[in-house]
């Protein structure tokens, strides 16, 4: 990652010079003496500071940033919600929390800090019984209020997720496209599937991940096209993540390096896969979603 740029003191004024664009995919990560991280953890980040965060956003033009709280601090926000206070009314962010901790005073604090969701992140480990008792559970403690649940699940979870969010209380968003990976040998059933759930009101997608499973050219294509079906039937429903600062899928013996993309070049790309759609999904559906 390249060295961070000079501190900047009023990170609120820097992100508002990006204009009215959003990005609804950020992570960040702190020091870990003051942001203790899970001993079970996937992956070991480095910490950011805001002021990469706010050049990175300067480099894709945003004003507007979700934060996405990273599976490594379990259901520990503190470090999203103090990023959170230093960036100002033009972010939102999106926390871990079990049903039990959603109650009307602690869902009132968190909204006023500009908190909009609640994301679970699952893995192909955890059972999809699980993860339906677990969103179930948030919905019917969210129902109500203007927040959404937000799922990170494999393509092979995500259908079973779509069909139960269309009965649930509250919108499910669903990062990284529902978890499409076009080397999975079921890409193309899990993609029919998506798409037969995606025309719910309830259903949200991230555009997001791309570079996380496009191995290939012939994978980025087969992905394009599976966005395109999407926007056929959830235009209205589509935001855009950069996923920025892009951490490594896993711990390796050679390090715990954020990946390194050029985020501009993927945005730009995306742009022109999306045309007409463009304005809708980087300016006016985050606008809905997270208002």
């Amino acid at each position: 990652m390249p060295s961070p740029p000079e501190p900047i003191e009023d990170f609120a004024a820097a992100l508002h010079a990006g204009g009215d664009a959003w990005d609804c995919h950020v992570h960040v990560f702190g020091a870990p003496e003051h942001y203790p991280l899970r001993p079970d953890r996937r992956y070991t980040p480095q910490a950011t500071s805001l002021a990469s965060l706010i050049a990175h956003a300067a480099q894709v033009r945003v004003g507007h940033l979700v934060l996405v709280q990273a599976s490594p601090y379990g259901n520990d926000n503190r470090c999203l919600l103090d990023a959170l206070q230093q960036l100002g009314s033009a972010c939102r962010g999106v926390v871990s929390l079990s049903s039990q901790d959603v109650g009307d005073r602690s869902l009132s604090v968190l909204h006023a800090a500009g908190i909009r969701g609640v994301r679970i992140n699952a893995g192909r480990a955890t059972p999809t019984e699980e993860l339906l008792r677990a969103s179930g559970a948030l919905s019917e403690r969210l129902s109500g209020s203007s927040w959404h649940i937000e799922l990170n699940v494999p393509g092979e979870q995500a259908v079973a997720m779509l069909r139960a969010s269309a009965a649930g209380a509250v919108p499910v968003v669903f990062d990284h496209m529902g978890g499409l990976d076009p080397s999975h040998p079921d890409f193309r059933t899990q993609l029919s599937q998506i798409i037969a759930y995606a025309r719910s009101d309830r259903a949200w997608f991230k555009v997001s991940g791309f570079e996380r499973v496009c191995r290939t050219a012939e994978h980025r294509f087969a992905l394009q096209d599976a966005l395109i079906q999407l926007l056929e039937t959830s235009s209205p429903r589509l935001v855009w993540g950069s996923d920025w600062p892009h951490t490594p899928l896993h711990d390796t013996a050679h390090g715990h390096h954020f990946r390194s993309v050029d985020d501009w070049a993927e945005g730009t790309a995306l742009a022109r896969v999306l045309g007409q759609y463009a304005d809708r999904v980087f300016r006016e559906n985050p606008v809905n979603l997270y208002r």
